[in-house]
């Protein structure tokens, strides 16, 4: 069985609804413009259902707050990106530590401004998400086994019939794993490599950065990669509200991308980030 697609088209940008009377500045013109109608007697009110407003361009004066997904090295890899462009951009990132169904959650409700990296297919299934700017990296996602394993994977096709572990929550990996029976998901990376090195899973299926993190706190040698089962791009995602901002953020990485700076942060330690802050 061939292996799933690994990339959807991008959601065409589709503009905001927001509502005439939260426009501060907006609101205070608008009120202005009235008053001559105001004073002979008139009240307009259709002229306040056809002004136009422009979705909010004012920061939270908190910063901006992104979540990322708890214990992996990939989301703090984005995060360190994140960091440099949003500085470069004059904007403020407040990361706040989430699983993802929590996040998709509070997205939802507008509680947060964005989130971290994201597969292509996520800003599909949550539209009130935009996708900003180039790819943050390349996220593969590969089939990891004890070195003791008396069977080979090379595709998603040798999983079936196999105990699976993967992280609740992943769109990627979880579109992966759609359609075998024997799936385990679970709150943690860690979770899943003990349960792999105690025998109750048979593959685990995860990106290099988690497993390479993971697999060191524990102590592990016996874990091997067995194939590259799908590798995808992941993007910063800010909530449409924001709209207004989002070319600022882009610009900053579409800079850092060209630079090679990206690419740096993606694979490199996170010392590298105060030098790069400074190289404004």
């Amino acid at each position: 069985m061939p292996s799933p697609a690994c990339y959807c088209q991008p959601r065409p940008h589709r503009p905001e609804a927001v509502s005439c009377l939260g426009g501060g500045w907006w609101t205070f013109g608008l009120i202005l413009a009235l008053l001559p109608g105001l004073a002979g007697g008139a009240a307009p009110s259709s002229a306040l259902l056809s002004v136009p407003v422009s979705p909010s361009t004012v920061r939270p004066p908190e910063g901006f707050r992104v979540a990322h997904g708890p214990d992996s090295a990939t989301q703090d890899a984005a995060v360190r990106i994140l960091q440099v462009a949003y500085a470069r951009a004059g904007l403020n990132l407040q990361p706040e530590t989430l699983p993802a169904p929590r996040a998709a959650q509070r997205l939802e409700a507008g509680r947060l401004d964005g989130d971290a990296a994201r597969i292509a297919p996520y800003f599909d299934a949550h539209p009130m998400l935009q996708r900003v700017g180039p790819p943050l990296m390349r996220v593969p996602q590969v089939a990891y086994t004890r070195a003791d394993a008396r069977f080979t994977v090379r595709s998603v096709a040798d999983l079936r019939g196999r105990r699976v572990g993967i992280v609740r929550g992943l769109m990627q990996s979880a579109r992966l794993v759609a359609g075998l029976d024997r799936v385990t998901e679970v709150t943690s990376g860690v979770q899943l490599y003990r349960m792999l090195d105690a025998g109750r899973l048979d593959v685990v299926v995860d990106a290099p950065l988690n497993a390479r993190r993971h697999t060191a706190a524990l102590g592990l040698r016996t874990v091997v990669a067995q194939a590259t089962l799908c590798e995808e791009p992941v993007y910063r995602g800010l909530h449409r509200r924001h709209a207004a901002v989002a070319p600022r953020v882009a610009a900053a990485l579409e800079a850092m991308q060209a630079s090679g700076e990206l690419a740096a942060l993606a694979t490199g330690a996170p010392d590298g980030v105060g030098s790069l802050l400074a190289h404004r």
